[in-house]
């Protein structure tokens, strides 16, 4: 633990977790896979020589870095601890990390090279912060990771002051990795090897985080736990999904984020539903653009072999071959969102909705008490204030030689969003407009009627109409 304290003190003060990315690191994120674009990113880091990127070097792209410039950052003492503990390999003057170390709200991450083999851990990556942000607040909360891998978000949930941080894990690797976690950034963090939720049966929790393994794996590809999620890939995720229910506090929430293929006829909202079954749990599901089977293999292909040689190849030709056996055309990325009703005998709600941007937690808790709405009564919801979503904006348009009556209308999106741009008739953008002012959707039906000239007898149920569908949009929230 002294150790520890010291080397969390010296990685904090080299600036590693503010370190801003180099040019070259912004413009090849692009490209997909680390081993095409690391040799330029090693240059530039080496080029610069400041502490952060000697150690992002070390520790982040696995390159070799001479021993003088780690011990003038860690101290010839750290170097020493990390190569005393087979965290670091030291060879003459030089030296090369045995793992890598993400930085995730001010805790250090150890974890394993991504193409490290069978039992490597996955270090977090783009969708592990995508699921830290979709999560609700965690201070005070009973937070349980499943499928915990080196520990990120039960860590991060200890970080950010959670009451209980609990992670599972069924990989004996994690658990250690998990744990050693723990212990080096002074986290109070209980992690449990087990299946899924086998460990903590019994027990209930207010936010339950999981980003399951969700690859579908051809029969003859051996096993990798924290990539294959069985044939069709979302096997594991459909299995906790279909037992998670009583480990869900009244008004808690589990997010979940995975791949599952497309199945025509059966949309993934209605396929989570099956698997939650009926009852007090509400079902949201956001699902981004889909995936062709094409990039799938090769994405898959690479981590086996991140060099493109002849294993890769073999193993891109293995996936297409099985995606396509599978009759697996296109892949949806899915954050599913469930949230327990405070009243058990409550009738829970089930959505899907695509979006274009990841969908954080600032942005699905409003759209969670929109759709509250739209399953109300049609006097609850006439009762009930509503505005425009923060980021819409209403535009008109038309050619400059045509005429008023020409004008196109439409909402737009300021900045990214998960909610979606549409087009609007003159009557609708004249009500979305009236929303922003009025005090309740009866209110604004009686403007609306009067600068349409209708009675509002004629007018509220096309307002409630437009209301259902816009909270269902997004481009709507509760006020």
């Amino acid at each position: 633990p002294a150790r520890a304290r010291v080397l969390r003190e010296r990685l904090a003060a080299s600036g590693l977790e503010g370190r801003m990315p180099h040019d070259i690191e912004k413009a090849s994120m692009s490209i997909a896979f680390e081993e095409l674009r690391s040799p330029l990113v090693e240059r530039a880091l080496r080029r610069d020589g400041a502490p952060a990127s000697t150690l992002a070097l070390l520790f982040q792209y696995a390159g070799t870095v001479p021993s003088e410039l780690v011990e003038r950052t860690l101290g010839a003492d750290g170097l020493a601890w990390l190569v005393e503990s087979r965290l670091v390999e030291r060879t003459g003057d030089h030296c090369r990390s045995h793992v890598r170390i993400q930085v995730a709200d001010g805790a250090w991450i150890f974890c394993d090279d991504p193409g490290g083999g069978e039992g490597s851990v996955m270090r977090p990556g783009p969708t592990t912060v995508d699921l830290l942000a979709a999560l609700p607040p965690l201070r005070d909360a009973r937070v349980l990771d499943v499928g915990t891998g080196p520990g990120t978000i039960a860590l991060v949930a200890a970080a950010r002051g959670a009451a209980l941080a609990v992670g599972t894990d069924i990989a004996p690797r994690a658990v250690a990795l998990a744990r050693f976690n723990a212990l080096f950034n002074d986290l109070p963090v209980d992690v449990r090897e087990g299946d899924l939720l086998g460990p903590v049966q019994g027990e209930r929790y207010s936010v339950i985080a999981a980003q399951p393994p969700y690859v579908a794996r051809p029969d003859e590809q051996p096993t990798v736990a924290f990539l294959h999620g069985g044939q069709m890939g979302d096997e594991i995720a459909m299995r906790l999904l279909s037992t998670i229910r009583g480990s869900i506090l009244p008004r808690g929430v589990a997010v979940l984020l995975f791949d599952s293929p497309v199945r025509p006829g059966a949309p993934i909202h209605d396929r989570v539903r099956s698997a939650v079954g009926e009852g007090d749990i509400d079902v949201a599901v956001f699902n981004g653009p889909s995936v062709a089977p094409d990039m799938q293999a090769i994405g898959y292909a690479a981590l086996h072999d991140p060099t493109f040689g002849e294993e890769y190849a073999r193993t891109a030709v293995r996936y297409r071959a099985h995606l396509e056996a599978r009759g697996i055309d296109q892949v949806t990325h899915s954050l599913v969102v469930l949230r327990k009703r405070a009243d058990a005998s409550e009738e829970g709600w089930t959505f899907g909705m695509p979006v274009p941007f990841a969908a954080e937690w600032h942005e699905i808790a409003p759209f969670l008490g929109g759709l509250d709405l739209i399953v109300r009564t049609d006097g609850d919801l006439a009762a009930a204030q509503v505005r425009p979503h923060d980021a819409a904006i209403l535009v008109r348009e038309r050619r400059p030689t045509a005429g008023a009556a020409d004008e196109r209308r439409s909402i737009r999106v300021d900045g990214p969003s998960m909610i979606s741009e549409r087009e609007l008739t003159p009557a609708a953008a004249v009500l979305f407009e009236l929303f922003a002012n009025e005090s309740s959707v009866a209110a604004t039906s009686a403007r609306f009627a009067q600068a349409m000239d209708q009675s509002i007898g004629d007018v509220l149920p096309l307002v409630l109409t437009f209301v259902r569908e816009n909270l269902g949009r997004g481009l709507l929230v509760p006020a």
